[in-house]
């Protein structure tokens, strides 16, 4: 009998980021479960928007179901300002602003870290009532490029799964739990309207939102949150 071919494509909560190195993602979780059945590729990319997740599937080979795990990254805020390293926070990344994945376990770390998240929230505040701090995505061109992500997808699979990854928000500052939801929430509510053949929409659920699913960042997956997903993954295949 042959096998399915699965293709997962994924921003940074598809791999083991912040993890053990011998923890495995719920792509690989998932491969290791129906390695009688199914042959799995994983197109793991950190900061996975839409527009790059366009790229991506041009470049993968057909499946007969194609994955898609898209992230944070569409509506979570960053700098927009590239003016290299500043009192310790590195804008000229993406990802200079952002939290840790983990809490030491040296006290006077702690203590440091504590400090230095607050200055950076301090600035996250300021940017962005200069306007130098938002979602790398306009909200208003969420619907063309949701709708063109499936296009592209459909010619490449028969069976669509997209799984919009839900960050858990728990003590994050409430400026970034606002643009957030209001991304996530336009999302869904393109994707719940969407008439595409052949598209399951994976949600995560509201019993999955609990911290030990999470790590400290409150975004990228605990390895009991991988395995939780992978499980809830498979039920859909």
């Amino acid at each position: 009998m042959e096998k399915l071919k699965i293709t997962v494509i994924g921003g940074s909560a598809s791999n083991n980021h912040g993890n053990a190195p011998d923890t495995l993602a719920w792509p690989e979780l998932l491969a290791k479960n129906l390695v009688q059945s199914a042959d799995l590729t994983h197109v793991g990319r950190g900061g996975l928007t839409f527009v790059r997740g366009m790229n991506e599937i041009s470049e993968i080979n057909s499946a007969d179901v194609l994955i898609m795990h898209f992230g944070t990254s569409i509506g979570w805020p960053i700098s927009i300002i590239k003016a290299g390293t500043v009192m310790g926070i590195d804008f000229a990344t993406d990802y200079g602003l952002n939290q840790p994945s983990g809490v030491s376990k040296v006290k006077k770390r702690r203590v440091k870290n504590l400090f230095k998240r607050s200055f950076r929230n301090g600035v996250k505040y300021v940017l962005f009532f200069t306007g130098l701090y938002r979602p790398r995505a306009s909200k208003r061109e969420l619907n063309d490029q949701i709708e063109v992500v499936i296009s592209l997808a459909q010619h490449k699979t028969e069976r669509l799964i997209w799984i919009q990854h839900r960050a858990f928000l728990n003590h994050r500052i409430w400026l970034e739990k606002w643009m957030y939801e209001r991304y996530y929430a336009e999302i869904m509510k393109t994707l719940d309207n969407s008439k595409s053949k052949g598209l399951s929409i994976l949600e995560i659920p509201v019993e999955f939102m609990v911290a030990e699913n999470y790590l400290f960042d409150c975004v990228h997956l605990s390895s009991k949150g991988h395995e939780r997903l992978e499980k809830l993954v498979r039920e859909v295949i």
